[in-house]
């Protein structure tokens, strides 16, 4: 096979070429590849166990790739931890809400701005004047994502006592806090009524017209189908279909993975 490391192509945001993920012998991801464009909303849709969350997770820097190559705005991504890869720009929420407790939601927020504080520990631990400076930047500008997900009132309340639906924004404008090319939701409506779940869909709209790519996970297939340019489909770790909602929507393979049976005994 071709080695095709350097063959990346400048438009590309992201490029995942001949992936592999092996956990004790079970293959998760096998030679999984595709690329994303800039400003482009890719959804990975597949039955449960397909290894879509794994797919995020290597991404992200969470998790090693037995094999193959990840390139993000021309730096490989292969061995970097996740807090490099939220510097280079990738954001994501998980599956089940990870909200920091005892703090409010302007807090949880604000923690997502850490890798662009410029300040030292020293001069966090004395206060100086302008750690206070800063800290008073990073709050204006966690109010000003809050605002963009509609959350601006309940910037002080305490983000645990907030319902299911609030607290999945909160992730999304923790995500959005870091200032990311890419941002990657894993099942961001799940467990979430319609209305919500229409809220959250607008949202993820209008992360992409502010030029942001989104890799979404989503089980919810009529919002997959609203909102995805493009739907990338994996079962068994593999990939078995790619393209627009119109040609998932109409591709053998991924009528038989979901419903379990060939579609001509159907």
């Amino acid at each position: 096979m071709a080695d095709r490391r350097n063959d990346f192509k400048p438009w590309m945001v992201l490029r995942v070429h001949d992936v592999d993920v092996i956990f004790g012998g079970l293959t998760a991801l096998k030679d999984v590849e595709f690329e994303l464009r800039p400003g482009i909303i890719k959804s990975i849709i597949g039955p449960n166990g397909a290894g879509k969350s794994t797919l995020l997770n290597v991404i992200t820097g969470m998790i090693k790739p037995d094999k193959g190559t990840i390139k993000f705005k021309g730096h490989f991504l292969d061995n970097v931890p996740p807090y490099r890869s939220s510097q280079l720009g990738i954001s994501r929420t998980f599956q089940h809400c990870e909200i920091f407790e005892k703090m409010t939601v302007v807090e949880n927020v604000m923690v997502g701005r850490h890798n662009h504080m410029y300040t030292d520990i020293l001069s966090c631990g004395i206060k100086l004047p302008k750690v206070r400076r800063e800290e008073q930047r990073i709050r204006d500008e966690a109010f000003e994502v809050l605002d963009f997900v509609g959350l601006g009132d309940k910037a002080e309340d305490e983000a645990t006592s907030l319902p299911l639906g609030e607290q999945k924004l909160v992730e999304i404008a923790r995500g959005l806090a870091t200032q990311p090319d890419l941002i990657c939701l894993d099942e961001p409506a799940a467990g979430l009524n319609e209305s919500d779940t229409q809220k959250v869909s607008r949202i993820i709209e209008e992360i992409k017209w502010r030029g942001i790519s989104v890799l979404l996970i989503e089980h919810d297939m009529r919002l997959i189908m609203d909102i995805s340019d493009e739907i990338m489909v994996l079962n068994y770790g593999q990939k078995i279909a790619e393209g627009t909602p119109t040609e998932i929507q109409n591709n053998p393979q991924v009528i038989e993975a979901y419903l379990g049976v060939e579609v001509g005994n159907a």
